[in-house]
């Protein structure tokens, strides 16, 4: 008998399978599975299955001629021992059989072999648990599903020739074998497959002796999110392949024994042993067929559900997010019906060690802990505060727990956040670092934050306490900065297999003295105490493959937006006469102009302008991209194509702003120095609303529009002039020197703009400052009218003066209206309003009777 066999044979059939009732082949037979054990009633009941009713007249296909292989035969019938399907017949022992087998015929199917219920009744279709996973072999055998699982991985062993059947050597000790059977699931929870893997138990191994390195070759969460933020750029639709056994297409180098799988012992054979040829487990169509010329593959459509992703691939980007292991954790835990927390952890948290806390289950609490880790894979918001309740695991207390479920409450109300990959928008590469010094309670040390991005996507995030205290800022954030030049080259790594290649990362700091020490390659007593392996930053730099950028002052994105000027949204239908007139105002070009902002330039000129009184008339002067520019009152205009000329006023009378305001249906107190966008409603109140979001200079404070823009509004419906440019100017001026706590990156797209007109061969840099447009809310919010005081609610009045008539002249002197024309006051039907009795317009008299009161108040301001 030879002693080589090449491997299981993939039909090989365990004891609840049904046996074959073809003939025979005297010359090959299986000696998979278990031993059968059925009698010889058995055997004759199953061959004259193809008289039984149920299964119709015809007989069954015959084995031998299908070229399936009998799989239970008696044991008379001639056994080949060699499993690789040679027809070579050397190696064949023989058995004599009977000429003419003996057959029992029963009339009635006997009602032992009936599965199932009796009282049931019959069912065409099985009925399968899917959701059933068994805990060892011998549960796996009695059901069909499984075994059926098993026989697939066997088939993949014999396809890719994994092992070979020899005798076990003297002094070998074989490694044992088990199944693990897993259900696999969609990201609905529905069973889609029963995987059976045979697995190699490899804690009988020792290191040094039976290997000396390990090594599994598996997906960092961060390479799949560079690889959809890389296909929602290119606008690609994603498919998933899977590679079945993909495992066991690695050569082993060493000699390695393990025992045969459990329930499929060859019967004949059973001290033999498998020995390792290779390892065992311890996309578009012209892809798709090349891979699968490769490797077994199947398709699985779109992909939607990965490593417990999910993946919602859009019209106009992808959504990746983790809903759904959420929600198996709040009922893992018990706590899907919680009460929802706005914030994951306390701004003052105060968590400590606790030492006279109750204390908590350890394992519920790491449990818990555990869960949470995995879920960062999307969810950035939790990694803070799971970094911190991931530092008790050793002796957790009450408060810690609380802590912990608090972050499971913040999780039931904000389910389905996650991250958002845009199409198309820009892919440039930029990273942020920063550190919170001695933030640990346990030992003062700092921890280490970072993120980094691909245009608008975020594909990389750390928070990690630091291993040793630092006795500086300094020194927290030049370690954290070296954390974060560490992750920068390897995504520089993984973006080269996409063809792109990026060098100079700029990577943002806020620390002055870390970029000091950084840009001085010379080493000096004050950085003596930093470790050696933190410097690598300063040869990164130095290599420019990232550049260190001051972190830039806030900016605040409700401030200097872009407005949306598109008559044709079907939110704009009762907004269409303002749209128009600000379209063909003096405006248009600093109200709608949206350029490429480059935050670095920003940040630039914030930094090194100041005025030059030296010059008439005054200039700003500052230095961008190592040039010199001086920015006048003229070269605001001309960027800006605002017109007009350096005579022009600022101010009008407060009797004229206060009428045309009362025009406008404004309802408020007359003595205010402010208008607000609650006293107006409709097209009136987008006017202000635009006025407000694209002029004036603040950071915060919406609602108000000052006196000065009060005054720009009421020219610009009455077709006065107005110096817009020394508007600026002057603004630009007070931001240069601001007080404490109110500096800020004011006017981003002015500025932008001023600098390309002054430069125009400036490159862009790759950080970029997207200033969202006006949100389209705000036509709604432009219609509501909220007033306690039923007296001061606002009236909705049609636009007039130059908002409708492009001819319209404005009204002599400081007037607010024509007193002798009153068609150039309603705007519309000239000729046949002129027909009628015209009848001088008189002021309101609550303006005739403030006039005087509001025109005070506008000298003192």
């Amino acid at each position: 008998m030879d002693a080589q066999h090449n491997g299981f044979l993939p039909n090989a059939v365990p004891h609840s399978s049904v046996p074959s009732t073809s003939a025979p082949d005297p010359n090959v037979a299986s000696c998979l599975g278990p031993q059968d054990s059925e009698s010889e009633e058995d055997n004759a009941i199953f061959q004259d299955s193809s008289a039984d009713p149920l299964l119709g007249d015809d007989p069954l296909p015959s084995t031998h001629d299908s070229g399936e292989i009998p799989t239970n035969l008696d044991s008379e019938i001639p056994i080949n021992h060699d499993l690789s399907y040679q027809s070579d017949t050397t190696h064949v022992e023989v058995l004599h059989v009977p000429e003419v087998a003996s057959i029992k015929e029963l009339k009635d199917h006997p009602v032992t072999n009936i599965i199932g219920n009796l009282q049931d009744g019959v069912k065409t279709h099985s009925i399968v648990d899917n959701t059933f996973e068994p805990k060892n072999v011998e549960m796996a055998l009695n059901d069909n599903n499984w075994i059926e699982a098993m026989h697939e991985e066997l088939a993949q062993f014999h396809k890719l020739k994994v092992w070979n059947l020899v005798d076990l050597l003297k002094g070998v000790h074989p490694i044992g074998t088990k199944w693990v059977f897993k259900c696999k699931k969609d990201d609905r929870g529905v069973v889609v497959r029963n995987k059976a893997r045979l697995v190699v138990q490899g804690f009988n191994q020792q290191e040094g002796i039976d290997y000396t390195e390990v090594y599994a070759p598996v997906a960092r969460l961060e390479a799949i999110r560079l690889f959809l933020a890389f296909a929602s750029y290119k606008g690609f639709k994603v498919f998933q392949l899977d590679v079945k056994s993909a495992f066991l297409y690695g050569k082993v180098k060493e000699e390695v024994y393990v025992c045969q799988p459990p329930g499929f012992e060859d019967p004949l054979n059973p001290n033999m042993v498998f020995k390792l040829d290779k390892a065992l487990y311890g996309l578009c169509k012209d892809f798709e067929s090349v891979m699968k010329s490769k490797f077994e593959m199947s398709a699985m459509g779109e992909l939607s559900f990965f490593l417990g992703l999910q993946v919602n691939q859009k019209e106009d980007g992808l959504f990746i997010h983790q809903s759904k292991y959420v929600k198996d954790n709040l009922s893992r835990f018990k706590m899907e019906d919680c009460t929802p927390h706005d914030t994951p952890i306390p701004v003052n948290h105060k968590l400590n060690s606790d030492p006279d806390g109750k204390d908590v289950d350890c394992r519920l609490y790491r449990a818990m802990i555990r869960s949470l880790m995995y879920l960062t894979a999307s969810r950035p918001d939790i990694m803070f505060t799971v970094c911190i309740c991931s530092r008790f695991q050793a002796k957790p207390k009450e408060s810690h727990l609380i802590a912990v479920k608090r972050i499971f409450r913040y999780l039931k109300g904000k389910q389905r956040l996650g991250l958002w990959y845009p199409h198309g928008s820009n892919f440039d590469f930029n990273a942020y670092t920063d550190s919170d010094f001695g933030g640990c309670s346990l030992d003062r040390k700092s921890t280490t934050g970072g993120c980094q991005f691909l245009g608008n996507r975020l594909v990389s995030w750390q928070c990690k306490k630091q291993t040793t205290v630092s006795i500086s800022t300094c020194k927290a954030e030049y370690i954290a900065a070296a954390s974060c030049c560490s992750q920068i080259l390897w995504i520089q790594q993984q973006l080269r297999d996409y063809g792109l290649n990026f060098t100079g990362t700029p990577m943002l700091i806020d620390n002055n003295a870390t970029m000091s020490i950084t840009n001085n390659l010379v080493k000096h007593s004050k950085t003596k105490h930093i470790e050696i392996r933190y410097h690598f930053i300063r040869d990164c730099a130095e290599k420019r493959l990232i550049e260190l950028v001051k972190m830039a002052r806030h900016v605040e994105y409700k401030h200097n937006q872009v407005a949306l000027l598109d008559p044709n949204m079907s939110e704009a239908v009762n907004f269409q006469g303002i749209i128009e007139f600000l379209n063909r105002s003096r405006l248009r070009v600093a109200l709608s102009a949206d350029p490429y902002i480059s935050l670095v330039y920003i940040q630039q000129f914030w930094d090194t302008v100041h005025q030059d009184t030296d010059v008439e008339p005054h200039v700003l002067r500052a230095n961008v991209n190592n040039t010199e520019i001086a920015i006048s009152e003229e070269t605001i205009r001309a960027a800006l194509a605002l017109g007009g000329a350096a005579d022009d006023p600022m101010s009008y009378p407060g009797t004229l702003i206060m009428g045309c305001f009362q025009r406008m249906g404004y309802r408020g107190k007359p003595n205010d120095t402010q208008a607000r966008k609650g006293g107006l409603v409709g097209e009136w109140r987008y006017f202000m609303h635009v006025i407000i979001q694209c002029l004036s200079p603040r950071k915060a404070g919406t609602d108000g529009l000052k006196i000065a823009l009060q005054a720009a509004m009421v020219a610009l419906t009455l077709n006065k002039r107005f110096n817009f440019a020394l508007y600026i100017y002057r603004e630009l001026l007070m931001q240069i020197t601001p007080a404490e706590g109110q500096g800020f990156l004011m006017y981003p797209r002015f500025i932008q703009l001023i600098l390309n007109h002054l430069l125009p061969d400036l490159p862009q840099h790759s950080i970029r400052l997207t200033l969202t447009p006006m949100s389209k809310r705000i036509f709604t919010d432009c219609t509501k009218v909220k007033q306690q005081n039923a007296a001061l609610i606002p009236v909705n009045t049609p636009l007039f003066g130059n908002l409708i008539n492009p001819d319209y002249v404005e009204p002599p002197n400081d007037n607010w209206f024509h007193p002798d024309e009153i068609a150039q006051v309603q705007g519309p039907n000239v000729q046949q309003q002129q027909q009628q009795p015209q009848q001088p317009i008189q002021q309101p008299v609550l303006v005739q009777q403030q006039q005087k009161r509001s025109f005070m108040n506008m000298n003192k301001i």
